[in-house]
């Protein structure tokens, strides 16, 4: 009698998840700390520390405690916003690193830079950065986002991104330069040198402009008839909001116009470009009112409105810590446009046998 031993057949291999390819990297943002959650942190926190906290005192009698407290929840807000932007951009930069199908020099500068601009944001805090290392932290932010930028170009998909790094990286350097220049005139008591600084910021400026029409042009043309309609209400209020700001130096003027002007003033930034105020705060309006509209989208459009949204936070002044910070996030980010979150949990999901 003839015995078959039955074997047990060896259990099948597990597949590994899906390995993305060179169009399609994939990034979770909201693995530790959420890069939205930050980039909404650092608007809030920015309308309240550059802009509402400084603009409150003198607007009325018996408000030193309201006062107190919008000084306070910005600086905690602020602080929280670091924190989280320290952490997001850890963790890209990490991922970015061991990510070999990205542009080697992209991978070998953005540990430098990150570590640079956290090194210098965590200074900061103890101590105000001089104008050289306030250079040194604006290089350090947008060397990568030059870099990301022309990853994103060659993808056809991702060209508006990829403008946009550009725009910011290069309105970003601009803006810088034109600063430095003007505080050395200052300090020279040079008028031609001043003058050679204010058309740098105006050509910075013309960029922001472009910047802020190609995103305002992605949303709308990728947004729903709801959506739309929220976009063409917002644009309304805007424009409500920017007429109400310039009438606020006026004798007449009513306490929260007042209040508006002064809040978009301080957020201004010298030196002033050869444009006209109300333009200037149209600009500085339309750019928070983009970024939380860009945090706000959804689906195929979430993660490249992330991007856009910490592009608009960091364009301006990148050689100030937390818009430093987030727009080294921007450049992390550049070479990640097309993940989707739904996409990174389903490929990280467990895999049949």
């Amino acid at each position: 009698m003839t015995t078959v031993d039955n074997e047990v057949s060896p259990p099948a291999p597990e597949r590994s998840p899906p390995r993305a390819d060179r169009g399609e990297r994939r990034i979770d943002l909201e693995r530790g700390a959420s890069v939205k959650t930050v980039i909404g942190l650092t608007i809030v926190s920015g309308l309240l520390a550059r802009g509402l906290a400084p603009a409150l005192p003198g607007l009325a009698v018996g408000m030193e405690g309201s006062i107190a407290i919008a000084a306070r929840i910005a600086a905690v807000l602020s602080m929280v916003a670091v924190a989280g932007a320290l952490a997001a951009s850890a963790r890209l930069t990490a991922q970015t690193f061991a990510d070999s199908s990205i542009d080697a020099s992209f991978r070998f500068m953005a540990v430098p830079a990150g570590v640079c601009v956290g090194v210098l944001a965590v200074a900061s805090i103890f101590q105000g950065l001089n104008p050289e290392l306030s250079l040194v932290l604006a290089l350090a932010a947008t060397g990568p986002v030059l870099l990301a930028a022309p990853m994103a170009l060659r993808l056809p998909q991702h060209r508006s991104a990829g403008l946009v790094l550009a725009m910011a990286g290069g309105a970003g350097l601009l803006h810088v330069l034109g600063r430095a220049i003007a505080l050395h005139s200052a300090e020279e008591a040079s008028v031609g040198g001043f003058r050679l600084a204010q058309g740098i910021e105006t050509f910075a400026t013309l960029i922001d402009v472009s910047s802020l029409g190609l995103i305002g042009t992605y949303l709308v043309r990728r947004a729903s008839k709801r959506a739309r309609w929220i976009l063409g209400s917002s644009a309304v209020a805007l424009l409500g909001l920017v007429v109400a700001a310039s009438k606020g130096a006026q004798p007449d003027s009513a306490w929260w116009q007042v209040l508006a002007g002064r809040t978009l003033d301080q957020i201004l930034r010298n030196p002033e470009p050869f444009l006209p105020r109300v333009l200037r705060y149209a600009i500085e309006a339309a750019g928070f009112l983009l970024a939380g509209l860009s945090l706000a989208a959804g689906g195929a459009s979430s993660r490249i409105g992330t991007l856009f949204a910490a592009c608009l936070v960091g364009r301006a002044s990148a050689d100030i810590p937390i818009p430093a910070l987030i727009l080294l996030l921007a450049g992390l980010l550049g070479p990640f446009p097309s993940a989707t979150s739904k996409a990174v949990g389903a490929a990280s999901g467990p895999q049949g046998s």
